[in-house]
């Protein structure tokens, strides 16, 4: 008999997921349509960037309290420092600074592996952290990320113009940009102006009045509002261009530990005190600091997270350096600055060959140094320097590590070119 009721019940929990899902769509279902978030609690299309709907598939989570929503997924966030009294709170389980993403780095385009583009190509074309998209047609890559086609006035899919009287919700656009789908947000297309009109955006607006997911740095905003560019320094976090922080904190163990250095990663809810996140603990236990969160550091910044340089068939790998949110970590032989912010990156060589780098595009004013060593961290181990830019050496079989310093201490973003 137990094992008949726990049957039924059973039969009766698939039957209630399987209607959820469904949310009465048939084949145009929240889960069959929505491919770039989650589906809310209704049925709807979200982004999946906030905490009130976090999610990259499925079905979305709503963050507790004290989380963030970090890729699709609910993490704890903020500062965690503990307080300097006797009685500080635990912070050992808790904040930690969120890793940076590539739309929340990238100057360029993401390519589907989530590695920084240049955006200025026909197959990757994209500004501010966007996925990037493959122009079609007479489409040309612009200098603002768009994949346009000046001679058509509607918009652009599958290499053909489509106008007026092409278009439908699916479709729909105008300026001679790719088309966009109007049915992902609940809106309807507008034929005679080319523009998705209605339905809901939980992300934010851009120039286009196109609904963007509001998690980019390059569009980062959220209920409908208009996409914001964040600025150096900064990254987009819950639709939010926020600071990324800090050196941040120590333990917050039974001793309150150290608050450490104030900023404290890139949550929204980050520092503060409070016995739950490590903070001032309680009465007996003194003041805490208002720092806290260990921030991650930004990628290449140091030899322990070093970026792996995959070259592609010809030989050729594209890199993207940063160097506006990295420490000085070292000086080259060759650079005329000092106090300039480096990254680096590590390649490997299966057989003796010669390597040749140079700079495509950068921020920097001043000019960029590239230097390879056979030792990350050893100055003496270093094989060639090259003080504008660009090197031309031969190299035996072996880990390499080339290093990408500024000569002033504001930091660029820089992409280059290395090739075997």
């Amino acid at each position: 008999m137990n094992r008949l009721a726990l049957a039924l019940l059973s039969a009766v929990f698939v039957v209630f997921v399987v209607a959820s899902c469904s949310g009465g769509g048939g084949n145009n279902s929240c889960a069959a349509t929505c491919t770039t978030g989650c589906c809310d609690a209704a049925g709807a299309c979200q982004p999946g960037t906030t905490t009130a709907a976090c999610g990259a598939t499925g079905t979305c989570s709503v963050c507790a309290a004290g989380q963030v929503c970090a890729q699709g997924v609910c993490a704890m966030g903020g500062a965690t420092g503990g307080g300097s009294g006797t009685a500080g709170g635990s912070g050992a389980t808790a904040g930690g600074a969120i890793v940076p993403t590539c739309a929340q780095t990238c100057a360029g385009c993401c390519d589907t592996t989530g590695t920084c583009q240049t955006g200025a190509e026909l197959a990757t074309c994209g500004k501010g952290g966007a996925t990037c998209s493959e122009c079609t047609g007479s489409q040309a890559c612009t200098a603002a990320g768009e994949c346009v086609d000046t001679t058509c006035a509607g918009c652009i899919s599958a290499g053909s113009c489509l106008s007026a009287g092409g278009m439908s919700d699916s479709q729909c656009g105008k300026g001679g940009m790719s088309c966009s789908d109007c049915t992902a947000n609940g809106a309807t297309c507008n034929t005679a102006m080319g523009a998705c009109q209605g339905g809901t955006c939980n992300g934010c607006r851009d120039a286009s009045d196109r609904c963007q997911p509001g998690n980019l740095n390059g569009a980062c905003g959220a209920v409908g509002t208009t996409c914001a560019v964040c600025e150096t320094g900064k990254i987009c976090n819950n639709g939010t261009c926020v600071a990324m922080g800090g050196t941040g904190g120590g333990s917050g163990a039974t001793a309150g530990g150290s608050g450490g250095t104030a900023g404290g990663g890139t949550s929204a809810t980050a520092g503060g005190s409070g016995s739950t996140a490590g903070g001032s603990g309680n009465t007996a236990g003194g003041n805490g600091g208002t720092g806290g969160g260990s921030a991650v550091p930004a990628a290449g910044d140091s030899c322990a997270n070093a970026i792996p340089v995959t070259f592609n068939a010809s030989g050729v790998a594209n890199l993207h350096a940063d160097t506006r949110m990295a420490s000085d970590d070292m000086t080259a032989s060759c650079n005329e600055g000092s106090g300039g912010r480096d990254v680096v990156f590590v390649f490997t060589l299966t057989s003796g060959a010669g390597v040749s780098a140079s700079i495509s595009t950068s921020t920097s004013s001043t000019p960029i140094t590239l230097s390879v060593r056979s030792t990350c961290n050893l100055a003496s181990s270093q094989v060639v320097c090259g003080a504008g830019g660009g090197f031309e050496t031969s190299m035996a079989p072996g880990t390499y590590y080339l290093w990408v310093d500024d000569t002033v201490p504001t930091g660029a973003d820089t992409y280059l070119t290395l090739m075997r």
